[in-house]
Formats: C-alpha cells, sequence, structure tokens
C-alpha cells in the first residue's frame, strides 16, 4: 500500500529520498549549475522544466557558481556521494557562464586604445587558457559519471548571445549584483555598444564551440543549443532572461527529454 503524500517530507533532501522510494517509474535527475538554474526572483530553466513531467529531481544549482568551483571541495564530494547513492538517469548542467564574466572577464581584455580592432581587445592567449580550464572542469564530469553512474546521461547548454548594458539582478527593487560585463569592458577602454556586443557574441560562440566538441566526442552528452534563441525584451538584466526568456531556453530542453524519457512529459 502506497503511503499517503500526507507523510512526504518537506525538506528538498528527504522529499526527494522518499520520492525515489515510493515512485520507482519515475526518471530520476539531478540539476547542478549557475543562476540559470536558480534564478532565485523569476522562473528559471529548471522551475519550467518541473512542470513539463513528473520526475524524482534533486536540485544542487547555486547562483554564481563557476564551474571549476562546482568540479572541486565539498560540491564535488556532494556530486559523487548522489550518484553513488541513487540511480540517476540524468544530469542536468548549467556551467561556465560565470567563469568568463564579471572579476573574470577583466583580464580577458585588452586595453581597446592600445589595438586596432574590437577583436584584437580580446586577449585570446588568456580566453584559450580560461576556456580550457572550463572543458577540464566539463571532462572532471563525465569521468565522475563515468565512474559511477556510467549509463546516466548529461545534458547541459549554451547560453545566448548577452547585451553589455548598466541592468544588475534585483530583488525586491534592491540591486544584489551585476552589471556583470559592461564595468569590465569600459575599464578596458571598449565604450562602443556595438563593440561590446560583438566581443560578448565571440566568448559564447567560442564556449558553444567546445560544448559542442565535447558533445560529438562523449557517449551520453548532450549539448542543447540556445544561443540566438532570446529577443531583446527577454533579457531582465543582462546576463538572465526573464522568465518568459527562461520558458524559451527551457523549451529547447523539450526534444531531447521527450526523447530520452518516452511518455512521461506532459
Amino acid at each position: 500500500m502506497m503511503p499517503s503524500s500526507d507523510h512526504r517530507p518537506q525538506t528538498p533532501f528527504a522529499a526527494f529520498d522518499y520520492d525515489v522510494k515510493h515512485h520507482p517509474k519515475r526518471p530520476i535527475i539531478l540539476s547542478e549549475g549557475d543562476s540559470w538554474f536558480s534564478f532565485p526572483t523569476r522562473k528559471n530553466i529548471i522551475d519550467h522544466i518541473q512542470r513539463m513531467g513528473k520526475f524524482d529531481l534533486y536540485r544542487l544549482e547555486r547562483s554564481g557558481d563557476e564551474i571549476v568551483e562546482i568540479m572541486s571541495g565539498k560540491q564535488k564530494r556532494k556530486l559523487r556521494n548522489l550518484l553513488i547513492k541513487y540511480p540517476f538517469d540524468l544530469i542536468l548542467f548549467s556551467g561556465g557562464g560565470n567563469d568568463i564574466t564579471s572579476e573574470d572577464l577583466f583580464s580577458l581584455l585588452n586595453d581597446r586604445s592600445k589595438v586596432k580592432s574590437w577583436e584584437d581587445a580580446i586577449n585570446k592567449e588568456r580566453f584559450y587558457r580560461r576556456l580550457q580550464h572550463i572543458k577540464n572542469a566539463y571532462l572532471d564530469l563525465i569521468d565522475l559519471r563515468d565512474d559511477y553512474r556510467e549509463t546516466c546521461t548529461i545534458m547541459t547548454h549554451g547560453y545566448d548571445y548577452p547585451i553589455p548594458c548598466d541592468k544588475g539582478a534585483c530583488i525586491f527593487g534592491y540591486r544584489v549584483s551585476g552589471p556583470w560585463m559592461k564595468p569590465y569592458m569600459e575599464q578596458n577602454n571598449i565604450s562602443s555598444k556595438s563593440e561590446q556586443r560583438y566581443i560578448a557574441k565571440w566568448l559564447i560562440q567560442h564556449f558553444d564551440e567546445m560544448l559542442k566538441d565535447l558533445e560529438s566526442k562523449t557517449k551520453n552528452f548532450i549539448y542543447i543549443k540556445t544561443a540566438g534563441t532570446l529577443d531583446p525584451e527577454d533579457w531582465g538584466d543582462e546576463l538572465h532572461p526573464t522568465s518568459v526568456g527562461f520558458k524559451k531556453i527551457a523549451d529547447k530542453f523539450k526534444p531531447e527529454l521527450e526523447r530520452l524519457f518516452p511518455n512521461k512529459l506532459r
């Protein structure tokens, strides 16, 4: 006899553990990553994915996390322990954007007043080195999956082409962070709005190429292309979509989720 839902625990981990034990036919999903999965004041990607079907989902994501941070120390140990304990079918992962923006962006740029073009204002040697660090973190995630839950699929995404501006993230009318790109571009004398956008797009394109390459070489690894999805009005601030924008991004996941879990989505 199935226990009453009234007995379902309220804490996130206990509720997840309960669901796994009492709903054995549901897909078991782990989500980990940054603010595109965890933005607090708008429905983010995972919020929208949760509405697509009945999943046993445990959420580890946290705003501001860098992928190198996620794949080291306590966070990596927690991820490993969860993979050992539960038969996850899917890891939803969002990471890498914070590693090339904010304070980290400053060192990836050259002084525009000393170079000939906007592309020369990107310090490519440093950028490619940073991109390799990000790729290594993804490879660590893949290794962790292969060691403890080999049949589990990893599904990750690119971002979209941000529009550098002065708008940061606000909660209850108070700015809590950001902007993350424009100030560091301006400190490097990149003041043209069009050049700021060219540089932001270049960074995202190369990040996407790295993920696409990983997908082509890795079993059970799915890269969701999301660049080019958002219209200007879909940006809620410099780096994060509105709730409507996040839904557009989440909808890009739906075909692959339907393929992995036939008849499980609404």
